[in-house]
């Protein structure tokens, strides 16, 4: 009786195994299936800094000698080009008007002039020094807000620095392709096409696994031994990004298949490391 019962426990045992691997069989199958693999490669990385700007314009003032007797626009009012802005009692007593001599918007009305910023629109930014350095005269780059994308274009860089939250900052001007629904003082998203990197290497960025001790991509004959993670993982050094690749540097990495790092592999790699 004793070894009829040993008998049916080696079974059960044997069938708990046989489980057991298969389930682990289906999880790998699993796994693999889901797996993505891309390749290394030598190429040309176009870099873009992020930034803001500003929309502005040149401030014009027109003057006169009296006293005000009425107004007809008010600040940030419109003006065309002969519009009577105000009337005023030269010292003599004489009713005169003050004409707008621009189209523009009214800024200021003081004692003795009005202020008008002209439709003349252009961009500033404020930029680091490494990023000034690498602009051009008539280089183009894009300027985005809320509603419209638009192309600009480098018109004047100025060669004195300013103190800014630390660093020193260059302001450079930019025009527009179009002033089409653009505001004075309105704010928008810069994309600055820096210098290009060439020959060098680069990899779909979800290839790239991040940990606290740097950056590494997954070489992808682990696809043969699942259960290794630790030895497929290559150290490599990342140089900079966009939203669709990094450019890396490493050891004999041309040409090389390494993983997708998806949430599943992403789950084992950590497991693996607290383990």
């Amino acid at each position: 009786m004793k070894k009829k019962r040993l008998i049916i426990g080696a079974i059960v045992l044997i069938a708990i195994l046989a489980v057991l691997t298969a389930l682990t069989h289906i999880g790998n199958n699993i796994l693999l299936d889901n797996m993505e693999v891309t390749q290394v490669s030598l190429g040309s990385f176009q870099r873009n800094y992020k930034t803001y700007g500003t929309v502005t314009s040149n401030l014009h003032s027109f003057f006169y000698n009296g006293m005000i007797s009425s107004v007809n626009y008010k600040e940030t009012d419109y003006l065309h080009k002969d519009d009577v802005i105000l009337k005023y009692k030269d010292p003599e007593g004489n009713e005169k008007e003050l004409k707008s001599e621009i189209d523009g918007y009214l800024y200021a009305i003081t004692a003795d002039s009005v202020q008008i910023y002209d439709s003349s629109y252009y961009l500033t930014v404020l930029l680091k020094e490494k990023y000034y350095d690498q602009i051009s005269l008539n280089s183009q780059h894009l300027f985005t807000t809320d509603s419209k994308d638009y192309l600009i274009t480098v018109t004047g860089k100025k060669d004195y620095g300013i103190r800014r939250d630390g660093d020193t900052v260059y302001e450079v001007i930019f025009s527009f392709d179009t002033l089409e629904n653009l505001k004075l003082n309105q704010q928008g998203n810069v994309t600055i096409s820096l210098n290009s990197l060439d020959n060098v290497l680069l990899v779909d960025k979800r290839a790239i696994y991040e940990t606290v001790n740097g950056y590494y991509l997954l070489d992808g004959q682990w696809l043969s031994e699942p259960d290794e993670t630790g030895k497929y993982l290559i150290k490599v050094n990342v140089r900079g990004s966009d939203e669709n690749n990094a450019v890396i540097e490493g050891v004999n990495l041309e040409g090389k298949s390494v993983c997708i790092i998806n949430e599943t592999i992403r789950k084992v790699l950590e497991d693996d490391q607290v383990n």
